[in-house]
């Protein structure tokens, strides 16, 4: 199986584009809770499709977090 890099990729609940992205779970998280954002954290594959990856990898979806004004 190939090996990915990922970031993860923080988009706000009511906003059409992604708001932030980031090199690790725990930068983007304290970002997320600083300042107390609403949205969908998700960890993307570089170079292809999340879409892609999940039909390669047989997966049903990509690893992502919810969050409530900051709350995870």
């Amino acid at each position: 199986m190939k090996e990915y890099s990922w970031v993860w990729v923080f988009k706000r609940d009511n906003i059409s584009m992604v708001s932030a992205v980031f090199s690790s779970l725990e930068k983007a998280d304290n970002w997320v809770k600083l300042n107390k954002l609403t949205g969908v954290l998700t960890k993307m594959p570089i170079d292809i499709g999340g879409y892609d990856w999940c039909i390669q990898n047989n997966a049903q979806m990509l690893e992502h977090y919810h969050y409530q004004e900051g709350i995870r």
